[in-house]
């Protein structure tokens, strides 16, 4: 199942969940230039199963909020994960835009 999520609610989930992580699929330019504080980098032509263990994530019950610029991306992404298997993920709805604009924590 995909979920939406807005940005604060995606930061509170993460917090209340120790083994949750934050994706984000946006080029490596966007995740220099600002990322969200915590978010592991895998740009969506790289989105895989394969690459989630490389970055210790191996269980498809994981939840996974993923974020790329604006929303769609990121949509795409969990998409790709839903047909490997992934079951719980949820798309941050405004991206990384949004949790900048809403002053979330960030690099």
């Amino acid at each position: 199942m995909i979920d939406e999520i807005n940005p604060a609610d995606a930061l509170a989930a993460l917090g209340k969940d120790s083994k949750a992580k934050l994706i984000d699929v946006r080029t490596d330019e966007e995740f220099t230039q600002v990322h969200a504080t915590g978010a592991v980098h895998i740009v969506l032509n790289k989105i895989s199963r394969a690459a989630l263990a490389a970055a210790g994530i191996k269980d498809p019950a994981t939840n996974l909020y993923l974020i790329c610029k604006a929303g769609g991306r990121s949509r795409q992404a969990c998409q790709m994960l839903a047909a490997e298997g992934f079951t719980n993920l949820h798309n941050v709805s405004g991206g990384t835009m949004a949790w900048v604009e809403e002053d979330l924590p960030h690099e």
